[in-house]
């Protein structure tokens, strides 16, 4: 069957809302499936096609290293034509099915292997995932990717048709923790996903609109609202490398998110690496052309210090339908380029 390919690649490189101080902890380690390096799930090839076609999607000085791609089955699929050349995928399940198949592809161009760790979420909640005719699902995924290896996966995802009309693909490259950096974001692609007639009316669309000239557009350094953590004096957290180690030398009060021309709303989602999650602030307005300070409370912050799994904060914007209003006021010449985001940082220990 034919699939639509959405590819991340990572480079190696070393007004507040409602908010909700209780965190989930319904899922652990036993809600993983660990797949063997020898599963016949698992297949494996030594072409990286992905890598290979990275220099015609995008350019570095530094090469790409790993490509994560998930590739929905064709029956999912839309497309809205943006302009010649362009556009946008979004994903809509067929009646009578209440899940969703497509492939995994991890490309490891490094000298070493690579573990992975897949979590795919509607709107906020994780979903189940198993490998493709498995009988058992989880929460999560769990293999290793060889040096000079591609792996594929098939799979199939569970979806609720009466929750979130949003589905995330979420690869977390399980780093060492003495190659980690401090506010690196992790890879993920957010989907439309229509389960319902939708109507974008005009609001929505003025909401999305907004105009720069060629001038503001060639100086702009940030086109979307890229976190990072700030401490109690609102300083960038500083990170150290203690024995193999890494951690933060300051507790964390909240994130900075970048300065971007337009306004816009953000949720804020705490989630770990087993598929809990839990939403700690909603609806948050970020004011345009100035860095926005989005505080935490500290009973969160002290529970997510607590804790010993591998912990994420994601921002995220134009929540549902919204996703559709930003992709036809850009195609409708009402903004300059798209602004539906969502980032993802994650929590390191505390170590003063």
């Amino acid at each position: 069957m034919k699939k639509t390919l959405i590819i991340l690649i990572s480079i190696t490189f070393l007004t507040i809302g409602c908010s909700n101080n209780e965190l989930n902890k319904q899922y652990s380690d036993s809600d993983v499936k660990f797949l063997s390096s020898k599963s016949d799930v698992l297949n494996r090839s030594e072409k990286l096609e992905l890598l290979n076609q990275s220099d015609q999607m995008a350019t570095s000085s530094v090469p790409f290293t790993v490509a994560k791609a998930f590739f929905p089955d064709d029956e999912f699929v839309n497309k809205i034509t943006i302009q010649k050349g362009e556009s946008f995928t979004y994903l809509k399940v067929p009646n009578g099915r209440n899940s969703i198949t497509g492939e995994i592809v991890v490309e490891n161009a490094k000298n070493e292997d690579i573990e992975l760790q897949v979590i795919f979420m509607q709107g906020n909640n994780s979903v189940k995932v198993r490998p493709k005719e498995a009988v058992e699902w989880s929460r999560s995924l769990n293999f290793q990717v060889p040096s000079k290896t591609s792996i594929s996966l098939n799979v199939e995802i569970t979806i609720d048709k009466e929750s979130f009309q949003e589905f995330s693909f979420i690869p977390i490259e399980k780093v060492p923790s003495d190659q980690k950096l401090g506010n690196e974001t992790i890879t993920n692609s957010r989907f439309f996903l229509q389960l319902d007639d939708v109507t974008i009316k005009n609001k929505s669309l003025e909401e999305q609109s907004f105009k720069l000239n060629d001038n503001e557009i060639n100086s702009l350094k940030n086109l979307l609202p890229t976190p990072t953590w700030f401490d109690e004096n609102k300083n960038d957290i500083k990170f150290i490398s203690d024995k193999g180690e890494f951690f933060s030398k300051r507790p964390v009060k909240g994130i900075k998110l970048d300065a971007i021309p337009y306004s816009t709303k953000v949720d804020i989602l705490l989630f770990d690496e087993y598929g809990n999650s839990s939403l700690i602030k909603e609806n948050v307005s970020v004011e345009k052309n100035k860095e926005n300070y989005i505080s935490i409370s500290d009973k969160v912050i002290n529970d997510m210090y607590a804790q010993d799994m591998r912990q994420y904060i994601m921002v995220t914007n134009n929540r549902e339908e919204n996703i559709l209003a930003d992709i036809r006021a850009l195609i409708q010449k009402q903004k300059p380029f798209p602004t539906s985001y969502q980032g993802i940082l994650e929590l390191h220990p505390l170590k003063n």
